[in-house]
């Protein structure tokens, strides 16, 4: 997600929901590019002073959205829906790769049920 226009109008306008340590806002738009989903991840720098540890936590989520977007894309595809998604990270600990990947699968799994079935 680069446009800052989109950023904006997706904390403007986006629907939020809480999976704890991350809170998640999507917006549903018109067709950007080929991929259902845009994907920004955020970890605050007041939660985390050292760049080190922000990068490690957005390589986590990097890794568990990768290992199970399949889901997701194929039922936004078939619908022909366009998200933007920011999953900003919302804990004082860093919690294990396996912790994020499972709560990535919560998020991912409440975003097709949300988005997946309808249709338009």
């Amino acid at each position: 997600m680069h446009r800052k226009s989109l950023i904006t109008k997706l904390f403007e306008e986006g629907y939020s929901f809480n999976v704890k340590p991350f809170r998640v806002i999507t917006l549903k738009t018109e067709p950007l590019s080929d991929n259902p989903v845009q994907l920004l991840i955020s970890v605050p720098r007041y939660l985390y002073k050292r760049a080190v540890d922000r990068n490690l936590i957005k390589r986590q989520v990097r890794e568990a959205f990768r290992k199970n977007k399949q889901e997701l894309l194929t039922s936004l595809s078939e619908n022909h829906i366009t998200l933007l998604v920011c999953i900003r990270y919302q804990s004082k600990e860093i919690i294990p790769s396996q912790s994020v990947q499972d709560k990535i699968i919560v998020i991912l799994q409440r975003l097709k049920d949300g988005y997946g079935k309808t249709s338009g």
